[in-house]
Formats: C-alpha cells, sequence, structure tokens
C-alpha cells in the first residue's frame, strides 16, 4: 500500500513538471529554471534587487557621463560668447570642475544667496564659464549621478545651468540657475588661480580667430526690450560674420547592415528564449517572448514593450528606475554606437512609472528624429533619440532611434545671423532657447527624399519654448557673391 502511494506521489510530479515544460516551451522562455515561469504564471512577486547591485560594473562613470552631460558650455570673453568645442580636453576638465563644486553645494558646504532673474543675466555677459543642461534636472537625479545623497537643506531643488566666474571680488563666482531663479554660493574647492588656468586654456581651444566660430552675444546684451518673451540669455548670432560653412550629416540604419549585431546586443544572452517573424515584408524584425516584446524598423526605431500588466505599487522612487533605464541605455549604447554622445533631455512621471529621454549630440551638434508611429487610431510623434519608461522593478518600455551618424563631404554656407531666422513675428514669441541642430525626417517619405537607406540632414534652428515644445526652421543657404 506504501509502494502504491509513493508511485502515485512520483506520478503526480512528473505530471506537474510536465506543464512546466509545456508553459517554458509554449512561450519560448528560457531562465535557467522553471521557477521564473511559476512566478508568472501565479504572478509571485520576485525579489527586489538591492539599489547599486546592477549586473553593470562600470554603471556610475557611465551614467554621470550621460545624465549630467551638457547640452553646452560657453565661454564669454566679457563681450562675446563662444560654444567651446567638446573635443577639446578643456570641455572635459570644466566638466569634471563643474562636478565637484557641485558635491560642494550639495553638502552644504558653500554659503547660498538668491539673487534676481535679471542680476544672472548680466553675470552671464562678465568673463566666465557657462555650463548648460538641456532641462532642468532635479535633485534626486543629481545625487544619484554623483552618488552623494547627504544634502543639505541649501541645496537646488534642480540643476539647470551653472556658471563659474573664475575670479569674483575675493573668490570664485558660482551660480546655479533653477527652474525657479538663481542662486549664488561661494565655494571653496577650487582655487582662483586653477580656475583663471583652465579659463585661458578654453578660450584658445575655442580657436576664436577661426572663420567658422560662430560669435554670439545674449537678448540681455543687443536688445531684450525687442525681445519681451525671451530668456535674457537666450544666445545669438549678432556681430561677426553672419554665415558659416557646414558639412552635411549622414545616418544609415542598423537594421539592414548590421541585424545580427543589432539582435545580439539588444536581446544579450537571454536571445535564444525569443521567437522571431517579420511583418510587413521585410521592414520590420519581431522577437517575443513570455514577457518581452522587441519590434526592429527598417528606418532605424527600435519599440521595446514590457508585456506583463504594470502595477502602480511597482513605481518606486527615481534612482530605482534610473538605474533600470541606465543600465538598459549604456549597454546597448556600448555595444552597437560609439558615437554618438547621449545626453538627458527630460525627466517626467505618471502613476505608475518614471519616463527619461534622451538625445544625441554629435562633434558639436545636437541631433534630432521626427518619427510617427501608427498606434491604432492614433498617430505618436517621436523627435527624441531615446523615450523611455521604467520602475522600481524593470524597463516597461523603449522607442530608440538606433541609427549610425557621421559627416558626409557635402558643404553648404549658411546663415547664422539671429536675424535670418524664418519665423513670422519671432519677437513675439516665449522662447527658452535658440540653438543650430541637425534634424533627420524617419518618416518613409522623409527617407525617400535622401535615397535608399541613407539619410541625410542639414543644420536647422531649434527654437524651444518655456513649456518643451520646439519648432524646427532650417537655415538659410547664404547668398554666393
Amino acid at each position: 500500500m506504501r509502494r502504491e502511494r509513493f508511485k502515485s506521489l512520483i506520478l503526480v510530479v512528473l505530471f506537474i513538471i510536465s506543464i512546466l515544460q509545456v508553459g517554458i516551451i509554449w512561450n519560448n522562455e528560457d531562465h535557467s529554471s522553471p521557477f521564473y515561469f511559476v512566478t508568472k504564471y501565479l504572478n509571485i512577486p520576485q525579489a527586489r534587487p538591492e539599489r547599486g547591485t546592477v549586473d553593470e560594473a562600470d554603471l556610475g562613470a557611465g551614467a554621470k557621463q550621460i545624465l549630467l552631460n551638457p547640452f553646452r558650455i560657453t565661454l564669454c570673453t566679457g563681450d562675446e560668447h563662444y560654444t567651446v568645442p567638446r573635443s577639446s580636453e578643456e570641455f572635459n576638465k570644466i566638466k569634471e570642475t563643474v562636478f565637484l563644486l557641485i558635491e560642494e553645494v550639495m553638502g552644504g558646504r558653500a554659503l547660498r544667496k538668491d539673487i534676481e532673474q535679471e542680476t544672472w543675466n548680466s553675470l552671464v555677459s562678465r568673463k566666465s564659464i557657462l555650463f548648460e543642461f538641456d532641462v532642468p534636472i532635479p535633485l534626486d537625479a543629481v545625487k544619484w549621478a554623483i552618488d552623494y545623497y547627504n544634502t543639505s537643506s541649501d541645496a537646488p531643488e534642480n540643476v539647470w545651468k551653472i556658471l563659474v566666474i573664475p575670479r569674483e571680488s575675493s573668490g570664485v563666482g558660482f551660480y546655479v540657475l533653477t527652474s525657479r531663479g538663481a542662486i549664488q554660493f561661494a565655494p571653496k574647492s577650487v582655487s582662483m588661480s586653477s580656475l583663471e588656468k583652465l579659463y585661458s586654456e578654453t578660450l584658445t581651444a575655442t580657436d576664436a580667430n577661426n572663420l567658422n566660430t560662430i560669435e554670439y552675444s545674449t537678448i540681455h546684451e543687443f536688445g531684450a526690450n525687442s525681445y519681451p518673451g525671451f530668456r535674457g540669455d537666450v544666445m545669438g548670432a549678432i556681430f561677426g560674420r553672419k554665415s558659416t560653412l557646414f558639412r552635411n550629416l549622414k545616418s544609415s540604419v542598423l537594421f539592414f547592415v548590421r541585424s545580427a549585431e543589432l539582435a545580439n546586443t539588444v536581446l544579450g544572452d537571454d536571445i535564444n528564449s525569443y521567437s522571431r517573424s517579420n511583418e510587413s515584408g521585410a521592414d520590420m524584425m519581431i522577437y517575443k517572448n513570455f514577457s518581452n516584446l522587441y519590434r526592429f524598423y527598417s528606418n532605424g526605431i527600435m519599440e521595446y514593450s514590457y508585456i506583463p500588466s504594470v502595477v502602480v505599487q511597482d513605481k518606486g522612487d527615481v534612482y530605482s528606475a534610473l538605474t533600470h533605464a541606465l543600465v538598459f541605455v549604456q549597454r546597448i549604447k556600448n555595444g552597437l554606437l560609439d558615437e554618438p554622445e547621449l545626453y538627458l533631455s527630460g525627466i517626467s512621471q505618471d502613476e505608475a512609472s518614471w519616463q527619461f529621454t534622451f538625445d544625441y549630440i554629435f562633434g558639436d551638434f545636437p541631433v534630432f528624429f521626427y518619427h510617427e508611429l501608427k498606434m491604432m487610431d492614433e498617430v505618436v510623434i517621436q523627435e527624441n533619440a531615446v523615450v523611455i519608461r521604467a520602475n522600481d522593478k524593470r524597463i516597461i518600455s523603449c522607442k530608440w532611434a538606433l541609427v549610425d551618424i557621421y559627416f558626409g563631404n557635402d558643404i553648404k554656407e549658411l546663415n547664422t545671423a539671429f536675424d535670418t531666422i524664418d519665423v513670422t513675428n519671432i519677437s513675439r514669441m516665449s522662447v527658452d532657447d535658440i540653438s543650430i541642430v541637425y534634424y533627420f525626417d524617419m518618416t518613409g517619405d522623409g527617407r525617400k527624399q535622401s535615397g535608399g537607406d541613407i539619410n541625410q540632414a542639414w543644420p536647422v534652428w531649434r527654437i524651444e519654448d518655456p513649456e518643451g515644445g520646439r519648432l524646427f526652421i532650417p537655415l538659410r543657404e547664404a547668398s554666393k557673391k
């Protein structure tokens, strides 16, 4: 009797194992053990990973370089403003100096004093270095990036722009512009002599006498009364040369020439757990398993979705979401794209997740994309290189323009003077920033205009309003004499 019971028990165990095996095979999932399938099927919560125990050993340094990568660094001589070349050694020295000063400010070791916006506009015109992010970086994200959490109550709530004046009275001038106003700090960690040396070396690196170096002035300097809706520190080319030589920028799609590398890098060690299918002829590759869905479009867009439902309770704090986002972004970026650089261009949240946007910079120019994705009866427009949603547990979704970017051989002379911007009543607009960028149209018609799988772009004006809206206006070709 006991023997029969033992046989029955063995049969029950074998029956359960067979169900698990069928489930795993049915979903084409391979996670080294059947327990992953069990937890998904029964909705058993998995253990939460400890913060910082990600599987990327170089997350800290690499993440800081992306998260705190400036949109632009400019140098002011007291009369003119010049963009600091990103390829210069001085550009990296400025970044490291600013990171050091930020840590001092966060720790409350630098005295704080709030100042008026008009004072900030005047200070930007002094002999100084201006370090700008594309958007205000929240305090929590800055703490995460520099790995410094014991912040004082005097720390700024976010960091948008940083102004360093090498010599001001008896010390270094250090100012932080936030989304709410400007703050003066009195730091001690960097000496006047070292900053004056860095300033001098940076001025040499900008090569202000080069015919292709654009000379800028701020709205505050040349006509704030004529542009009442403009921020005073918006820069435009007013004096000096009215035109500049530019090369065309090209992008090629990884989908066709590097498809095997693309799939292996994005899917990683779990690639064998995915089923593959093609849709719309050869214009889309789809990889799917129990939890994850990847679509690779022939125009270069990669779309990822986490299939199971997401619960509000898993939102968590920005630290965990940033960790997941940066691990995902760095792994793909380091595996596929030596260039261009990535920088953080937006942070937002809803009730269940955090959303981060990242954009490209190639050479000294930001690069943007226009892409339309039809979802049911809705057309979703994306102009960022990367849009990624994450929570405390995982990546939820991602859309990424995965393309190779390189300069072409064609050259045009384009007008860079502020008064050549082809916008009606620009003086009546509300403007936070104007910059020269490259802009790719990744829709079907846009790609056909360039021919084949290689798209090209010429510089355009990017005009950004206080709500984050963007207007892209082509630069006019200079008239030939």
